[in-house]
């Protein structure tokens, strides 16, 4: 049987169809929507999470890199490492948690956990320490961080490095007469134009180096003073003014040494003592000597702290002045400037936190030098005695290095050992002859200076 449908039944009939199909083509589309929604929504928390868990390896990261290796092994050389509580996000919601493990090459690696909802997510990075370290061999002349000028008739002998890329005036030749005998480095990408203005000035036994990547020479670590609590006497003062001999025989912390009217201390080791512990606030010198007495076989050593004040009033005032540097290292934590000169004398290693060094006389200090300031000046031939056989450095990263010359018509002052500086300046006849040292020579903790720098970022398990 056929049925026929009126123009009006087939019509709604369609209408039925159509709308069903949109119906359903609504309800597939509603759920798209919702699903990308949903994505949407998932890959938001999960750059959230990852945002939380990075924003914590960050805060972590920072706080190492104001630290040095030191401070760091103290924190995080354990068993497991140390490992943080789930802490709330400050800056939007979230909780965060840090782990820090360090492994026996003294790498740190951190790993920072971000949660939002239930979403976790792991960031990870590796920090290695970089810097000057036991081993590390000071191999020229003269090595500049940032700048060297070298003034008329200046004599290297073993070469010198700017560290930084070269630019014009980063390197100034304002005289004549200057011969570099030794090879020269410069800077990553520096332009060959700049390497030629080096060439004009090396000898034929050395030629211009591109550095494959700049030199880290960081400051060793400047020791926590003693106290008490390590076994030092509280002794107050001691003012010797009767040109007679005062002896020293035991560790002792002082408010004040005042040595004057041609008086001396004498700091005294016996047979089977290795080292002779002593600190003060102040340490005047108006006239007369602190000497160090030991067995001649001994290899003991007088390690002095000075808080505030290290004060040369007259001439001829010395510490150690018949002994080596290596019977007496000095730690001077003061801001006023270490002056010396004329012929007071330091015979001896000395490391100076951060106040300006100037040295205008005879042999002011036969010994090694380290300065974390931004300023060490030295007028005339202070550190070369060549009857004493003395090799010096002069390490100081972040200062401004002059060595002048007080040399007469045709003499010279010299310097036998290694000069670094942020900038160097070597004035008209002077000569700098290198002697390599190694950093293990020096009595300080390079160490532990050293700072995390290096760092290479992860997502997921880095080892």
């Amino acid at each position: 049987m056929n049925i026929k449908l009126s123009n009006e039944e087939g019509s709604l009939a369609l209408t039925m169809v159509v709308m069903v199909f949109v119906s359903v083509l609504s309800l597939a589309i509603l759920g798209m929507v919702m699903s990308r929604v949903k994505m949407v929504e998932a890959e938001k928390t999960n750059k959230q999470a990852y945002y939380v868990a990075r924003s914590g390896v960050d805060a972590m990261v920072d706080w190492i890199e104001q630290r040095d290796f030191n401070a760091i092994s103290e924190h995080f050389d354990v068993t497991g490492g140390r490992t943080t509580n789930w802490l709330p996000f400050t800056k939007g919601d979230g909780l965060y948690k840090v782990e820090v493990e360090m492994d026996e090459q003294d790498a740190l690696f951190i790993t920072g956990r971000g949660k939002v909802g239930d979403t976790v997510k792991t960031v990870k990075a590796k920090l290695l320490p970089t810097g000057t370290f036991q081993g590390t061999e000071l191999d020229t002349a003269v090595f500049a961080m940032s700048k060297v000028e070298f003034r008329d008739k200046v004599q290297l002998h073993g070469g010198f490095g700017i560290n930084k890329k070269v630019e014009e005036g980063d390197f100034k030749v304002t005289g004549k007469n200057v011969k570099i005998h030794g090879d020269c480095y410069v800077g990553p990408e520096t332009d060959e134009g700049i390497k030629g203005d080096f060439k004009d000035y090396v000898k034929s036994n050395g030629d211009v180096k591109e550095l494959k990547k700049e030199r880290v020479y960081s400051l060793p670590s400047f020791p926590n003073f003693p106290t008490e609590e390590d076994g030092l006497n509280d002794e107050n003062e001691l003012i010797i003014n009767s040109g007679d001999e005062v002896k020293i025989t035991e560790d002792g912390w002082y408010d004040n040494i005042v040595i004057s009217n041609d008086s001396t201390v004498k700091i005294e080791l016996g047979d089977n003592e290795s080292e002779r512990i002593i600190r003060v606030e102040n340490l005047t010198l108006e006239s007369g000597r602190i000497i160090i007495d030991k067995p001649d076989d001994s290899d003991a050593t007088v390690k002095l702290f000075v808080d505030k004040l290290i004060d040369f009033v007259n001439d001829g005032t010395s510490i150690n002045s018949s002994g080596k540097n290596d019977d007496v290292t000095i730690f001077y934590e003061g801001n006023t400037s270490l002056t010396l000169s004329g012929t007071q004398q330091i015979v001896g290693d000395i490391y100076v936190k951060s106040a300006p060094v100037n040295l205008d006389g005879t042999f002011n200090i036969l010994g090694h030098l380290v300065s974390g300031g931004d300023q060490v000046t030295i007028v005339g031939d202070s550190f070369d005695n060549n009857s004493k056989g003395e090799v010096r450095t002069i390490y100081a990263p972040h200062a401004s290095v002059v060595l002048e010359s007080t040399a007469w018509n045709n003499g010279r002052d010299k310097l036998t050992g290694s000069i670094i500086g942020k900038e160097v300046v070597i004035g008209s006849k002077f000569d700098v002859t290198l002697f390599k040292i190694n950093i293990d020579q020096l009595p300080f903790d390079f160490k532990g200076g050293r700072r995390y720098k290096d760092i290479t970022w992860f997502e997921g398990d880095i080892r």
